[in-house]
């Protein structure tokens, strides 16, 4: 009897009661124009149609391979069946509330076979409601260099989008299926030290935001797992143990001393100059890991010193908007907590009363781009002046912070 050849790519998609998006999400994996693949299906013992729906597909496409669990044993353990299924050179991930778009595989296969070195390789992608309206688009880092540096301190690859190669994934043991959340971040966080990422600038998959999604039904632990991962990342590339608090208060944006907050701002600091001094860096790579360190995402350590230095019922006026990938969203930090200079897309105006508020400034003015703040720096001593009778001249905070102000200020402007 011959054997059946084995198919390029194994596409594996778990699912649990998704009746709803199940139909939308399996046809655009049948409708791909490359079409070398299995597609490995595990129900995660599902109480609704899940099943009956698959079965419907199964009987007249013998690409499919259905998995059924008699218990609903989580994500991460019926990602590990399929993988121990799965016969694929690579692995396509897919879930059962998205549409991949019918490009997806072809582009991302012709990726990695065109680069050996990649050993996951995401996209961009669409996000869509509950109905499938159009939301917004999320563009991701695409060379490894920066997405190992926003892997310290966020999920940079979108793990429905991936297509990686099964040896790689074999070789750091799988998913870990004691984690109920997470499992993508601590995958990518053990890969790291294995193959190189990527993604691609284009949307290939859209994703679809609704409340019954996997990642909200486990929003509680998901900071604490995310924070042990880049605990561990972290602490790899610096060599040393990062203490889990501070990655944790990254994590959660939130500080509870100023101390704290400088501690964070050392982290980040140390893991910047760990990055520069790859050789292996290429230039592109160097000025794109500068940009974001000192005005992307790592501005999220000053944003949370600014808010969480006050307690939310204080709040009297003012409001900060920060406008990012994921659009424009609004917060009210209570009254006293500051901005007297617009950075970016970060605007904010209520007055300052203490010493701590004014950390926030100084940190927040610390990560925009060195030109930028070359460009009011001369305007600080005024600025202070007028400042010191809210917060007192003798104010011991205000003193240290002027000092951690100027040093932070010097740092990257020569950096």
């Amino acid at each position: 009897m011959a054997t059946r050849k084995h198919p390029k790519v194994s596409v594996l998609m778990p699912v649990y009661n998704g009746e709803h998006y199940l139909r939308e999400a399996v046809e655009s994996i049948l409708d791909q124009t490359f079409t070398d693949f299995e597609f490995i299906i595990v129900d995660d013992g599902s109480t609704d149609n899940t099943w009956q729906i698959l079965q419907s597909y199964a009987a007249s496409e013998p690409r499919i391979v259905l998995v059924r669990n008699e218990t609903n044993v989580r994500v991460a353990r019926s990602l590990n069946k399929g993988l121990g299924l799965a016969r694929g050179e690579y692995i396509a991930r897919m879930d059962a509330d998205d549409v991949s778009l019918p490009e997806r595989l072809a582009k991302q296969v012709a990726f990695l076979d065109e680069s050996p070195d990649v050993g996951v390789v995401g996209c961009a992608i669409h996000v869509i409601d509950a109905d499938g309206s159009p939301m917004r688009i999320v563009r991701y880092p695409t060379m490894h260099a920066l997405l190992l540096w926003s892997l310290c301190f966020s999920t940079p690859i979108a793990h429905p989008t991936v297509v990686f190669r099964r040896a790689v994934v074999e070789r750091v043991g799988g998913y870990d299926d004691a984690l109920l959340a997470n499992q993508d971040r601590d995958l990518w966080q053990r890969l790291s030290s294995v193959t190189h990422f990527a993604n691609l600038p284009d949307v290939y998959l859209l994703y679809r935001w609704h409340p019954d999604q996997v990642s909200r039904r486990h929003a509680d632990i998901q900071p604490y797992n995310s924070a042990k991962a880049s605990q561990r990342l972290m602490s790899r590339i610096l060599g040393y143990e990062v203490p889990f608090e501070i990655c944790h208060n990254i994590r959660l944006r939130r500080f509870e001393t100023v101390d704290d907050a400088l501690q964070a701002v050392s982290v980040i600091r140390s893991l910047y100059d760990a990055f520069m001094a790859k050789e292996s860096l290429s230039i592109p790579e160097k000025r794109a890991i500068r940009g974001d360190a000192v005005t992307g995402a790592r501005i999220r350590v000053d944003l949370a010193a600014t808010l969480l230095l006050s307690e939310p019922d204080e709040y009297e006026g003012g409001e900060l908007i920060v406008e990012d990938i994921y659009g424009s969203r609004r917060f009210k930090p209570p009254a006293g907590d500051l901005i007297l200079y617009s950075a970016g897309s970060l605007h904010m105006v209520t007055p300052v009363t203490s010493g701590l508020r004014l950390a926030s400034f100084m940190w927040l003015q610390s990560m925009i781009r060195a030109d930028e703040a070359r460009s009011f720096i001369c305007d600080l001593d005024e600025s202070i002046q007028e400042l010191a009778p809210r917060v007192g001249a003798d104010d011991a905070d205000l003193r240290r912070l002027v000092t951690v102000y100027h040093n932070l200020i010097r740092y990257w402007g020569e950096a």
